[in-house]
């Protein structure tokens, strides 16, 4: 990958698996740039936003982590995924009025949705997907999900 990417810079997709590869590892320094630029890259890319904002708020950068995902949920209102996690950084950047609107919607969301009824997507758990699929093999260890937020503003 580090070969390709060598070569081609501007490849979207390269950065895209390095970014969610490294972010496997809680290598924020390695996955953060390359996941900014696949959003400079492809602004249009939901996976590369969302893999963006997941890294900004597994760091505790939950104001730029939410204001990823508000772009995401802007254009695809009923996307789970992102709303799940934008309740989480609003928590996480201490905004919980906007945290408990957001957790209502993604509870009207999640009704009747098979994928929510346990507990809501995690955005660890399609960063990972995502590393399979890179790697077309199992996964050694599980990441942990992290957020670093007060005492005041847990983010669970």
């Amino acid at each position: 990958l580090d070969r390709v990417l060598t070569r081609e810079p501007d490849n979207a997709l390269g950065r895209y698996f390095r970014a969610t590869i490294y972010a496997e590892r809680n290598d924020v320094a390695r996955s953060l740039p390359d996941a900014e630029r696949v959003v400079a890259l492809e602004p249009e890319n939901t996976r590369g936003r969302f893999l963006l904002a997941s890294i900004l708020v597994r760091a505790g950068q939950c104001p730029a982590g939410a204001e990823q995902l508000e772009t995401i949920v802007a254009k695809e209102p009923a996307n789970t995924e992102a709303v799940s996690l934008l309740a989480r950084a609003y928590r996480c950047a201490s905004n919980t009025e906007e945290a408990g609107r957001v957790s209502r919607r993604f509870a009207e969301l999640a009704k009747g949705d098979q994928t929510t009824r346990e507990g809501g997507v995690q955005a660890d758990h399609l960063v990972r997907e995502a590393i399979m699929r890179a790697k077309s093999m199992p996964l050694s260890h599980s990441m942990a999900t992290k957020c670093v937020c007060s005492s005041a503003a847990p983010c669970s």
